[in-house]
């Protein structure tokens, strides 16, 4: 077994063993390098922006699911992306929100930055919607929270069923 893979395993174990609900093996991925990266990058930008340990586990999932079907992991993935407007791993609009003097050409460029920005968004339409699902059903649609409480989006319903929220 090379080390990357080793390497792979590991982070993988490790996100199952905190979050166990969650199936990220099943994420439908050929390329072992990019995936290490990427698993490596989201914990960096984790660490950069003070997530505790706690929410982290609960997080960690959710975003390497997410930035894998937004955009393959890839920090400027190929694609239309919303016209042009969305942009980075986690496929964000305005992301300057966030951080101040980001922009989609440097959230194209930093995989970390993107991570970051993403986390730090979905950080806020979790605590915005009062809940996970709700959350995540404003990140990938318009920002708005569902006016109906429990609803989810389909898109949610399916990467929570990998993600294991």
């Amino acid at each position: 077994m090379s080390l990357l893979t080793s390497l792979r395993s590991l982070v993988l174990t490790l996100l199952l063993l905190a979050y166990p609900k969650a199936k990220i093996d099943q994420i439908p991925t050929k390329d072992i390098a990019r995936s290490e990266d990427a698993l490596r990058d989201m914990l960096f930008a984790f660490e950069r922006i003070g997530v505790s340990e706690v929410e982290k586990a609960k997080l960690a999932p959710i975003v390497i699911v997410w930035s894998y079907y937004e955009s393959n992991w890839f920090a400027s993935p190929t694609g239309n992306n919303d016209q042009g407007q969305a942009c980075g791993v986690m496929q964000v609009h305005q992301p300057w929100i966030e951080i101040a003097g980001a922009t989609c050409d440097t959230v194209r460029r930093d995989r970390i930055l993107g991570y970051e920005i993403g986390i730090m968004r979905l950080r806020g339409f979790i605590a915005k919607c009062g809940s996970i699902r709700g959350g995540l059903t404003a990140f990938s649609m318009r920002g708005e929270c569902p006016k109906t409480p429990g609803w989810t989006i389909k898109l949610v319903v399916d990467r929570c069923k990998i993600a294991g929220c």
